[in-house]
């Protein structure tokens, strides 16, 4: 047999590792010395001043000063030392000679202490001798706090500090000093009684640290295992009365289970409340986790896992569920390997779960923002990028779908120089809103604020829907420098729960505040646009435009093969007009005659005003005869104008037209544009309001007039 696997040998090792312990122990408190000691420095150098500044008047000066500067001597040495000892952080292994070094300080301090009671004691001032005891008992009881980790720290103070003191009173030969010397020998001994008890408890906490250890060392012998478990009970209840979390120890053979007292009192029990078996444990256990706690269990008693561990739901005493960790391991098996005993601890864990459910909620909300932001940000740069309204109202409706999810919704526009408000865009599974509807008929435009509708059977409903709501809705009406652009509309839908939509209305503002301005900067943009291509009188397009356009459609009606015809129109005498009927008249016949032009015309066709009096037509798909003939039309009504100024009816004005046609693969606009203007020329010269065609080879004329 080997020697080491006897039991003599694993009490030898066991010997060993207690005196490892104890060293470690030793050390621990030499730390707790070196730790509180900076606590009793500041409380040495005050109260030996305060001591200093009241017998100055009793004792000499510089006796003071002396005895005051050995106290401020040993005080910053202590310090150096412990200093030195935190920089250094000594093994166990010398923590001897640190303890050592700490007595020699301490005990220096209780020499300049019980000093005091020498060389600071005035025989003939009582009060004084009293304020001396005072400060040296209280300094004596502050010390034991802070000495109390080693006894031999305790007796190199207490003994040199109230020693003399007793002794002074002795030798004043008077029963009242007498009794005090007998007060302080006595008070000596308690604080070395109480210092021995605090020791020991130190001893003790300090102790507590490797319980574990040894209960975790593998013991040879059941004997030795119960004789251990004995010596151990102490510390081991200790320990779990002061842990935070429940223990439990179960004999699996019987059914018995022991739970600290702590782990009963966790689920609101108190110990004679709790009946000491197991099924009374998994009666408690929540029924959709009963399966989750037994499989774990059984893989951990098949040796599948190393350890048992499960979380799940008890019952409390007051009805609640609260969450534990529990953990554990098998400690013993019989010869086959069944289970025998285990042991473990649990942890309640309904702090964290809420903590972890929360912060979910909280992740899958900022995920969920974070979605929103993107898709609202993507929305706003596509808008940002639109050249037309129709684009943007096409962009608003598909980003307010993924942003308003599970809501119905639409986005309406105010029309030109009207009140009337029409549906652009839509979203949601059902329309909500009637296609165009008066501005006083939705509570939001009419309060220029957002109108919230939270419970539609018991608050004031809008007006401008196709069957009255059933669910919550918002109306956010769009309004930029006091002019409103439109009406932003946002109902919950019958999956939408109320809070959650309320939610929802500090991103539809955000929504709102950005269409709005994006729909009115388009608005300005076309309103720039247009400026910018037609003429503000006749509201017919501008040269500008045309020497753009007119390049562009030669060449596309070249690509098709379809001919292009180009006429130039010019208001007869129109000169004369103005200087017999004022400036005012001629203005109301070229208004007149633009807006026959514009209606005249074909969606294809473009009229412009080329100057002055002077208008241009371009016909696309048009031959010269075609083109001819609906000139000529054009003319006869324009001759049948019955223009209204002032309350009366200004003369018929007439026209003449000269019209050109494209050549094959003629692409130069300014060259057709003479040719027309040659046969504008011609028609003048051969009497005025006609219709002349031009010949493709004819060049520039001068104006005949």
């Amino acid at each position: 047999m080997n020697p080491l696997n006897s039991p003599e040998a694993s009490l030898a090792e066991i010997e060993n590792s207690q005196q490892q312990v104890d060293k470690i122990i030793y050390a621990g408190q030499i730390k707790l010395l070196y730790s509180y000691a900076p606590l009793a420095y500041s409380t040495t150098l005050i109260n030996g001043l305060i001591l200093v500044f009241i017998e100055r008047t009793y004792v000499p000066l510089p006796v003071l000063l002396g005895w005051y500067g050995c106290l401020t001597l040993i005080t910053v040495s202590r310090i150096g030392l412990v200093y030195r000892y935190n920089r250094v952080h000594p093994s166990p292994e010398v923590a001897h000679r640190w303890a050592w070094w700490y007595c020699i300080g301490v005990g220096l301090t209780g020499i300049a202490w019980g000093s005091a009671a020498v060389v600071l004691f005035p025989p003939t001032a009582i009060g004084h001798q009293v304020l001396v005891a005072f400060v040296l008992a209280g300094m004596s009881a502050a010390g034991l706090l802070v000495l109390a980790a080693r006894l031999e720290a305790v007796v190199v103070f207490l003994l040199p500090a109230l020693l003399p003191l007793s002794l002074q009173f002795f030798l004043q030969n008077s029963e009242l000093h007498t009794a005090m010397g007998v007060m302080t020998l006595l008070y000596l001994g308690g604080l070395l009684s109480v210092a021995t008890r605090m020791n020991r408890l130190i001893q003790d906490v300090l102790s507590l640290r490797f319980d574990n250890q040894a209960l975790s060392r593998e013991i040879s012998g059941r004997q030795w295992a119960e004789d251990a478990l004995r010596a151990s009970e102490a510390h081991l209840q200790r320990v779990l009365d002061g842990a935070n979390d429940g223990f439990w120890d179960w004999n699996i053979v019987t059914g018995e289970v022991l739970v600290s007292r702590h782990g009963i009192k966790m689920l609101g029990y108190q110990p004679d409340e709790f009946p000491p078996y197991i099924s009374s444990w998994e009666q408690l256990v929540h029924p959709s986790d009963v399966s989750l706690r037994q499989t774990a269990l059984d893989a951990h008693f098949a040796g599948q896992t190393p350890r048992y561990q499960a979380e799940y739901r008890l019952r409390a005493k007051t009805g609640d569920w609260r969450w534990i960790l529990d953990r554990g391991k098998v400690t013993a098996r019989d010869a086959a390997g069944q289970p025998l005993w285990m042991a473990g601890a649990y942890t309640d864990t309904t702090d964290r779960r809420l903590v972890e459910e929360a912060l979910c909620d909280t992740l899958v909300g900022v995920q969920h923002h974070d979605e929103q932001m993107t898709t609202l940000n993507r929305m706003i740069e596509l808008l940002l990028s639109c050249e037309t309204r129709e684009e943007a109202y096409e962009i608003i409706g598909r980003g307010a779908a993924r942003l308003f999810e599970g809501c119905t919704g639409n986005l309406l526009i105010c029309g030109e120089g009207s009140s009337t408000l029409q549906v652009m865009a839509t979203w949601g599974n059902t329309p909500s809103l009637v296609a165009n509807f008066q501005q006083h008929n939705c509570w939001a435009l009419r309060q220029r604020e957002m109108y919230e509708v939270s419970d539609p059977a018991h608050n004031m409903l809008c007006q401008h829907f196709v069957h009255p709501p059933t669910h919550a809705y918002l109306c956010l009406p769009l309004t930029v420098r006091g002019e409103t652009v439109g009406l932003l509309h946002l109902g919950a839908g019958s999956t939408l729960a109320g809070e959650r939509f309320r939610e929802l209305r500090t991103l539809a503002i955000t929504v709102g505040e950005s269409t709005k301005l994006v729909l009115f900067n388009l608005k300005l943009q076309e309103a720039l646009r247009e400026q910018a291509i037609r003429d503000p009188l006749t509201e017919l397009f501008n040269r500008r435009y045309l020497d753009e356009t007119l390049p562009r459609e030669l060449h596309r009606q070249e690509r098709a093969g379809e001919p292009l015809a180009v006429a130039m129109l010019d208001l007869d005498h129109f000169k004369r007009f103005n200087d017999t009927y004022g400036h005012e008249a001629g203005d109301a016949i070229l208004r007149a005659v633009g807006n026959l032009l514009r209606r005249f015309l074909r969606a294809g066709d473009l009229a412009c005003r080329y100057g002055g009096e002077e208008l241009t037509v371009v016909l696309p798909g048009s031959s010269l005869d075609d083109a001819r003939v609906r000139l000529d039309t054009m003319r006869q009504a324009i001759m049948d104008l019955r223009v209204l100024h002032q309350d009366d009816v200004l003369p018929t004005i007439t026209i003449s037209i000269g019209v050109a046609v494209a050549a094959v693969g003629e692409t130069d606009a300014s060259t057709l544009l003479n040719r027309a203007d040659a046969a504008l020329y011609q028609a003048k010269a051969q009497g005025r309001n006609r219709v002349v065609a031009a010949n493709p080879g004819w060049p520039y004329c001068d104006n005949p007039d």
